[in-house]
């Protein structure tokens, strides 16, 4: 920055408002113009140990894959399934949006809605 000099990086938008809130930096300028909220998916490797799969019989190879269109579902008696439905249950509670909001309620006041709703996730 002393030389004029930056670089650019994509992040969420909260999780930069809060480090800043923690340690302010005068350097560091977040450009509103660049940012919208999306949600996010997770995901376990295939070749993690917990991780367990079967073929997925809606799956259609000549479309892209996407989150509503993977040629492999996650068994319900997999860790990954576990996680995922665990992530649900919190997200249903409103144990996650208590977190944002505790954490991120600064930054979350200045942005659009992010969305906490996992129940398209396929497991």
């Amino acid at each position: 920055m002393k030389k004029k000099q930056a670089d650019f990086f994509i992040y969420n938008k909260a999780s930069i408002d809060y480090y800043l809130a923690q340690q302010p930096n005068a350097q560091i300028k977040i450009h509103d113009c660049c940012y919208l909220a999306k949600p996010m998916h997770f995901g376990f490797s295939r070749k993690s140990k917990h991780y367990e799969s079967s073929l997925n019989p809606n799956y259609l190879p000549e479309q892209a894959v996407s989150v509503n269109n993977v040629p492999y579902l996650v068994n319900e008696r997999s860790v990954a399934s576990a996680f995922a439905n665990a992530v649900k249950a919190l997200a249903e509670s409103g144990v996650i949006k208590q977190l944002e909001q505790q954490y991120y309620s600064a930054a979350l006041d200045s942005e659009q809605p992010a969305s906490s709703d996992i129940s398209a996730t396929k497991h």
